[in-house]
């Protein structure tokens, strides 16, 4: 356990996250083409991908529910990545420990693949909980590397 103690790869996490995020828009992808037989994601139109989920008749509510909440999962990874990417930043640029650093990033990846799984076969109100329970966690640590850094950039 040396190596993560004095070997920083904290930013080789950031293409992992970003990978992570993607992951869900190839499951709603597969899975739509697997359950109509239609080309799944339309590159030219991104963004319209959700609503051709949702207006397809010949997909069942559970199936449909399941990739719109990939579709959730995917927007959500991509709107906190900037962040993430940031507060690793932050800790690097502070010089933060490499353990705390890598402690840090690997959680937030493990986290953000939980959450992804979570997201996707959501269908209870206390797994809901549980998606929230890990995203608030995220934020936590986010925030806590960004005030760490801080800190130690101002000498307390």
């Amino acid at each position: 356990m040396d190596f993560f103690r004095t070997t920083n790869v904290s930013y080789f996490t950031i293409p992992v996250c970003w990978a992570i995020s993607l992951a869900p828009r190839v499951y709603s992808s597969k899975g739509y083409k697997k359950a109509t037989g239609k080309a799944g994601f339309d590159g030219r139109h991104p963004r319209d991908f959700k609503d051709k989920i949702a207006s397809d008749p010949a997909l069942d509510s559970a199936t449909k529910g399941r990739l719109i909440r990939a579709e959730a999962a995917v927007a959500n990874g991509f709107e906190n990545l900037g962040l993430f990417a940031a507060a690793v930043a932050a800790g690097n640029s502070a010089h933060l420990d490499a353990g705390l650093m890598n402690t840090f990033s690997i959680a937030y990846i493990v986290s953000r693949f939980i959450y992804n799984h979570i997201y996707i076969y959501n269908d209870t109100v206390q797994l809901a909980g549980m998606r929230t329970v890990c995203y608030t966690g995220q934020i936590i640590g986010l925030m806590f590397v960004f005030i760490k850094s801080g800190l130690k950039l101002n000498g307390a």
